[in-house]
């Protein structure tokens, strides 16, 4: 037991120091390096620091005063993953589009992915199906399947219970 812990201080402690590297040089790297490119920006910290990749997005959102909507979606995942949904929540409802018209749905996805935060099996099955109907753009056949996934993940925990 006192291995676990001890590993987990140590992780905790390289985490903190690649944080602390890449607030050093990741804010001055171009929204596509920092955001859209893998192994650099958040995605390299990302890997095995997820809360500290958090705040590294914060920070460079601050700094470059971005407003790309991919930057607030990567923290609502990266916090839905740690379990903190109500974070989650409040960053995945920001990048929501008031004219969501166009063949991507993307309104559909994020809602899926509420609904998956909020253990809400109808309205993530709704969205799924709504995602698998919709074919002009192939976007949504990939996004569907990601939250079918959760449908199965949902699906097993009720049956668990």
């Amino acid at each position: 037991m006192l291995w676990i812990l001890l590993g987990m201080s140590l992780l905790n402690t390289d985490c903190e120091q690649q944080y602390l590297n890449q607030m050093k040089t990741d804010m001055d790297l171009s929204y596509q390096e920092f955001d859209q490119t893998m192994d650099q920006g958040f995605r390299r910290l990302a890997k095995t620091c997820k809360s500290q990749a958090i705040d590294l997005i914060k920070n460079y959102i601050i700094v470059n005063q971005a407003e790309q909507d991919s930057l607030r979606w990567h923290i609502a995942q990266l916090a839905g993953e740690l379990g903190r949904y109500e974070e989650a929540i409040l960053y995945a409802k920001t990048t929501l589009r008031v004219d969501d018209t166009g063949a991507l749905k993307w309104n559909d996805y994020v809602m899926g992915y509420m609904a998956y935060w909020e253990s809400d099996v109808e309205t993530l099955k709704e969205k799924i199906d709504v995602l698998e109907a919709t074919t002009e753009h192939q976007g949504n056949a990939i996004n569907a399947k990601l939250l079918r996934r959760f449908m199965y993940e949902l699906s097993d925990k009720e049956v668990e219970q």
